[in-house]
């Protein structure tokens, strides 16, 4: 698939995902904050926003049955 990945200002996924696992914490990019600044350029015009993390396996994660439809 892919031939080469550039880590983004140092963060590696494996390191990452290692040191989730072993803290028992979910990833929270200090990068990406799940603010209203994150995603609006001049303050929030819409209203509330709320931030959800996916329910399903990652795909390196996920075996064969769990690709199925």
């Amino acid at each position: 698939m892919f031939t080469s990945v550039k880590a983004f200002e140092g963060q590696q996924y494996s390191t990452l995902k290692r040191q989730c696992l072993q803290s028992g914490l979910l990833f929270e990019d200090p990068r990406f904050p799940a603010t209203d600044d994150s995603l609006f350029y001049q303050g929030n015009r819409i209203g509330r926003v709320v931030w959800k993390r996916p329910r399903w396996k990652m795909i390196s994660d996920a075996g064969p049955q769990d690709l199925e439809s």
